[in-house]
């Protein structure tokens, strides 16, 4: 890998927690990211340190940083607070956007419809990180977007199995999220925080509806005696 910044190397070592190329529950090696980083040790422990603040690492005193887990507790939180948070920060969003901000939402819903139509699935899992991520930006709250983007984190990393590309129920179910994404993005810029919310809470359903799948185990097969 090519010589990285620290912020550079922050992105990707995010992207790969957010798409399951390093999985919950591994430990990362210093020596091992140091050398592909071509980064110091400072500078890489920076970057575990501001990835446990926002929850995708834990680290224990004496043992490397680990991958957080993804555990069912905190599954039933996310269900509970995502839709308070979601609708809140589109309402806000709404009502306080300026309009630099919202074209970078329109250039991140452009990037999400182009890897629709290249079927790249890990394109798709940041690209719609990164549109919410910046839908918590319109809202110029400090205390909206610190609680946003530690809950899209989980959200991301519980639900990347629907940007699989397996079957046509699963393709209808992506268009139909990123079509609430720019009828979002119409009543933002309508500053209509009414209906920002009521679609927000819609998109949210459809996101709820895919993870559970997901979470749900394939029955076993029948076996005859």
């Amino acid at each position: 890998m090519a010589d990285m910044t620290k912020a550079q190397a922050l992105d990707d070592m995010r992207a790969r927690i957010l798409t399951g190329a390093l999985a919950p529950g591994t430990d990362l090696d210093e020596a091992q990211f140091c050398a592909e980083y071509s980064l110091s040790r400072t500078p890489l422990r920076e970057i575990f340190h501001r990835l446990t603040g926002e929850g995708v690492l834990a680290q224990a005193p004496g043992r490397p940083p680990r991958v957080a887990g993804l555990e069912m507790g905190g599954f039933r939180n996310l269900l509970a607070t995502a839709p308070v948070l979601f609708t809140s920060v589109a309402r806000h969003a709404a009502q306080q956007h300026v309009a630099d901000d919202l074209v970078r939402l329109k250039d991140a819903q452009r990037d999400l419809m182009q890897a629709l139509a290249d079927e790249r699935p890990m394109a798709l899992i940041l690209g719609d990180y990164r549109f919410h991520e910046t839908l918590a930006d319109l809202t110029l709250n400090a205390y909206l977007i610190p609680g946003h983007r530690r809950l899209l984190i989980d959200v991301t990393r519980y639900g990347r199995e629907f940007y699989v590309f397996d079957k046509k129920k699963e393709r209808k179910a992506i268009k139909k999220a990123l079509e609430q994404h720019d009828r979002l993005i119409d009543a933002i810029e309508a500053r209509d925080g009414d209906a920002a919310a009521d679609i927000a809470l819609a998109h949210w359903k459809v996101a709820r509806a895919a993870i559970e799948e997901a979470l749900t185990p394939e029955p076993l097969p029948l076996v005859s005696f």
